[in-house]
Formats: structure tokens, C-alpha cells, sequence
């Protein structure tokens, strides 16, 4: 546990923390504390807290000068500071305790929160307008029922794969009950600088971007005066995705390319059912091969590449004249699909995609540090994209490390070099020049998957109705494939798909290790979330 401070310790009383709970290094500003409900609208965003003269009227007093003169001589006593102009939520409940026994408001406030019903967690102390949001709290395995052992084990096991050189360096960890029981660090975000890896060093998202467009997306599915429907057809806001202009290869036995037998839907975007392929990953040979998955796309990346197409909207109408790998609704197979969904969400909102995400899923859960482009000024937290190669072929040996983006300000993902096209996907670009999708860090991403966690909310501020949560994570692919239950995520037996990437339903024949009910999806890059 971090060394606390006794200024700390003053400010920390009255929070309920889980038994072994630890402040951090932060002090208090990473714990939380559980508030009314019904005192939420009084808590200002993004900085979550609530002025003074503001807390003096809710707790029954006339104003901010008699508050603090029945509240001062307590904290002269007690050798503390007394509260500044705006207070947080640990600062704002011990006013309530000390104010209890002077009047009916603050009474009956002390009761709503030694109740605990219809609670909201919220940061303990008030947060800055801007920079980083602090990193989750932690507690101990055992505060919330579980062993430490297994976590012990899996710390060796990440240092071991980073001396290996595995990866260059991994920040992980593990949520129970909203508290962080399990947090790592092992290796470097700059291996040659020896910078060593930490929460809040930026990564490359890559595929993990198809979660966050997803939510966005969602959030307009549940505004009900839009009228979108899952089922809808993407030409409704795509015109180049008329079944009329689109066509599918053809099948073994036949020469031409066919038509559409029906059109891609919204949930077919949502579920890599559309029919759509993929383009070339990383050591994929370029030009494409001969009879390669993805040599349909070559003329798309190329344009892409050369600078031809130049945003979303073109790339999707370019897009749009490739033929269908198979019928939508058929089969699943990764995909551009939710690239396209980028798009109809940029046509829905009548904005680009970089700000639709910042105005409705990273600005309201504080992910400051995610984004399509890097600002120079923050070029230094974006360490080198570094490839595992065995060495002479032995994977018992020690890994060679191959740079494929070298970070700081020479990435792809820097300012004016990153992708012109933002890709909803995590990708659009050709192999050894791949760029494209968003950048973020692990406590920001952890924002993200605890709002899921918390049925679409998180500090208080709701993103997604829980309702729309619940909608998200059931698995999509039997209504995409028009009732069958046979259609699985990389023909793994049971593995369906939903808006935040795959999930296990439960089969005789799924794989050892896997749980039932467990959703998450992966990136290019590495970094998983489940």
C-alpha cells in the first residue's frame, strides 16, 4: 500500500472502501465514494464537484458565510484547511456528517447515505478540467472474495513474456465488484529509451475501435424520435449500398458476379455478416497475391494510400463497388463492416466520426487521451509499435523486437500523418504503411468497459440507457443470419457476436477455459478487453 500522507488521511475520512483498499500514489483523488442519487444534478461535470454556497443551501444553511462560520472553528480544530470555493464528494459527505446535528436538511442527507439505496459512485475529490483522468482505485484480491494467488502467478508469467520479449511492454488488469483487484506493468512503452510502461502510456487501438463506434452508434439507436432500426437497410443512409449497385462473387461453378438476395442491414454491419471481407494485416504480401483473401481490395487501399480518396465518405462509396465475398446474412467473416458503420453514423449525426465519439462516448467518460490523431505537444507518451520475431526460428529463445511504427513524432498516429480516412474498423491501410484507428490508454479504456459494466453509466454521467446496454451485449449473429444457430465467430462452437465483439454461448463443444457469457474483442496492437 502507497504512503499516505496525514493531510491525506484528514481528507480520506468518512469513505467506504472496501477493506484493504489503497489510496495510490494519487492520494485521495483516485478513490470514489457513493452519493444519493438524489444529489447528483448538483454536482457540476466534468470536474464532479459542487460550489460551496451551492452545498450550504442543500444542507439547510442561508448561504456560503453561515455555513463556514458553523463549520470553520471544526476544521481549525481538527488542524485542517477549510473547504474552497467548489468541493468534491468525500468533501461534500463529510460536510453532511459534520452539519447533522445542526439541521433537518443535513440529517436527513447523512441518512440517504448511511441507507446506500439508489447510490452513485463518483471520484472523491473534484477533477481537473484537463490532462488525464486518475487511474482507477485499487484493492486487495481478497477485499471483494478473491484468492491473490492466481494474481502473484500471472505477475511472474508477464514479466517472464516481457524478458522474453513477447512484447515490448503490457499494462493489464483486473476489475471486480468496480474496484481494481489485479493492476501491471511489466516492460516498456520505449524499449531503446527505456521508458517503462504505465496506465497512462498511449496505444494503438487498432481493432478495439470498433467497441467505441459501436456505443457511439448505439446511442443514436436508442434516441427513438430518429426511427432507426437495427433491420434497416444501410442504402437508407449509404446510397452506394443499393442491392441494385452491388453484386457478389460468384460461387464455384459459376462465371459471373450475382446479385444481392436481399440487403445489408445495420445489425449485418454491426455482426461482420454483410458479406463484406477484409483487406491485408501485417506481413500480408503486398501487391496481393494471386487468388489472396483480400486481393478484391487492392484498388481501395491503393487509393487510399496515394492519398485518391480522402475521407470516410469516399472510401465507403469505393467500397461499396467491390463485390460481396457472399450473400449478407449468411455467414460470419471479419470484416470493414463497422468502417461502414463509421460512416453511417457520421451520415446520422451529420458530423465526422472523430467528433461524434468525442461528443457522445470519450468527452462524457472523461477519455482524454483517446483519439483518431495525437497532438505533437503529446508526441512523447506514444511509444514504438514493435513486432515479436523468433529468433532463428526457436520460440524457446529470447524474441527479436522489429519497430513497425516508431512512435513519438514520426508515427502514423501523430497529427497531420494520421490515416485521412477514420477508420470505425481500426485500419484502412496496406501492410508495412499501417495506420489508422484510435489511440488510447489502459485507465481510459478502462473508463469505457466499466460504464458497460455499470449498464451505460460511470462518475455519475449516463452515456447509454441500461436497457441499450442490454441490447449491445446479447449476441446479434442468429437475428443477423435470419434465425440459424450454427453461424460462429471463427467457426468456434458457441462464439456469437454483439456491439462489443464476441461472446461465448454456452455449447457442448466450446472451447476448454472459455465462460459462458463472457464478451470482449482484441486489437492488432495487442491489448485485449473482456
Amino acid at each position: 500500500m502507497a504512503q499516505v500522507s496525514a493531510k491525506d488521511a484528514k481528507e480520506s475520512k468518512g469513505t467506504s472502501l472496501a477493506p484493504g483498499a489503497s489510496l495510490g500514489t494519487g492520494g485521495p483523488l483516485n478513490l470514489r465514494v457513493e452519493v444519493p442519487r438524489s444529489m447528483l444534478a448538483h454536482f457540476s461535470q466534468p470536474e464532479v464537484h459542487i460550489s460551496i454556497d451551492n452545498a450550504a443551501r442543500i444542507l439547510g444553511f442561508a448561504g456560503e458565510k453561515e455555513l463556514r462560520r458553523y463549520v470553520g472553528p471544526i476544521f481549525k480544530q481538527d488542524g485542517e484547511d477549510p473547504p474552497g470555493t467548489h468541493v468534491g464528494a468525500l468533501a461534500f459527505k463529510r460536510l453532511v456528517s459534520l452539519c447533522a446535528g445542526k439541521t433537518t436538511q443535513a440529517r436527513k442527507l447523512l441518512e440517504d447515505f448511511l441507507a446506500h439505496l439508489d447510490v452513485v459512485n463518483l471520484p472523491a475529490a473534484p477533477l481537473m478540467l484537463k490532462g488525464s483522468v486518475p487511474g482507477w482505485p485499487q484493492c486487495a484480491p481478497e477485499a471483494v472474495g478473491m484468492d491473490k494467488a492466481p494474481f502473484a502467478r500471472l505477475s511472474k508469467y508477464f514479466e517472464w513474456r516481457a524478458n522474453m520479449k513477447h512484447f515490448g511492454g503490457i499494462a493489464c488488469g483486473v476489475v471486480k465488484n468496480g474496484m481494481l483487484v489485479y493492476y501491471q506493468e511489466a516492460g516498456y512503452a520505449n524499449v531503446e529509451s527505456k521508458v517503462k510502461m504505465s496506465g497512462d502510456t498511449m496505444m494503438r487501438l487498432f481493432s478495439m475501435t470498433k467497441c467505441l463506434v459501436a456505443a457511439a452508434f448505439m446511442t443514436f439507436i436508442e434516441d427513438t424520435s430518429l426511427s432507426i432500426d437495427l433491420d434497416d437497410p444501410v442504402a437508407k443512409y449509404i446510397s452506394a449500398f443499393a442491392p441494385s449497385q452491388m453484386s457478389v462473387l460468384p460461387k464455384r461453378g459459376q462465371k459471373d458476379n450475382q446479385p444481392l438476395e436481399r440487403p445489408i442491414t445495420l445489425r449485418h454491419l454491426l455482426t461482420h455478416t454483410s458479406g463484406i471481407g477484409y483487406g491485408a494485416t501485417l506481413d500480408d504480401p503486398w501487391p496481393p497475391e494471386k487468388g489472396s483473401y483480400y486481393k478484391i481490395y487492392e484498388e481501395l487501399c491503393e487509393k487510399t494510400r496515394d492519398g485518391t480518396i480522402r475521407n470516410l465518405e469516399e472510401w465507403c462509396n469505393v467500397l461499396a463497388k467491390v463485390p460481396l465475398k457472399g450473400q449478407p446474412g449468411v455467414f460470419w467473416d471479419y470484416s470493414y463492416s463497422l468502417d461502414v458503420l463509421g460512416r453511417v453514423v457520421e451520415v446520422i449525426a451529420g458530423k465526422t466520426l472523430d467528433a461524434v465519439l468525442e461528443e457522445r462516448i470519450c468527452g462524457p467518460l472523461k477519455m482524454r487521451d483517446t483519439s483518431f490523431a495525437v497532438p505533437k505537444d503529446q508526441a512523447h507518451r506514444l511509444g514504438p509499435w514493435y513486432k515479436s520475431v523468433e529468433a532463428d526460428g526457436n520460440a524457446k529463445l529470447c524474441h527479436l523486437l522489429e519497430v513497425v511504427d516508431r512512435g513519438g513524432e514520426d508515427s502514423g498516429w501523430i497529427d497531420a500523418n494520421a490515416s485521412k480516412v477514420l477508420s470505425g474498423g481500426g485500419t484502412v491501410e496496406v501492410p508495412l504503411a499501417m495506420k489508422g484507428g484510435m489511440v488510447s490508454t489502459f485507465n481510459d479504456y478502462l473508463r469505457f468497459l466499466l460504464m458497460i459494466r455499470n449498464g451505460g453509466e460511470l462518475d455519475g454521467v449516463r452515456v447509454l440507457k441500461k436497457e441499450t446496454i442490454q441490447l449491445m451485449i446479447l449476441n446479434h449473429v442468429p437475428a443477423a443470419c435470419n434465425g440459424k444457430k450454427t453461424v460462429f465467430v471463427f467457426d468456434k462452437p458457441g462464439v456469437g457476436f454483439n456491439a462489443v465483439g464476441q461472446i461465448q454461448a454456452q455449447h457442448p463443444k466450446q472451447d476448454k477455459g472459455s465462460c459462458s457469457g463472457e464478451f470482449g474483442w482484441g486489437g492488432l496492437g495487442g491489448p485485449p478487453g473482456a
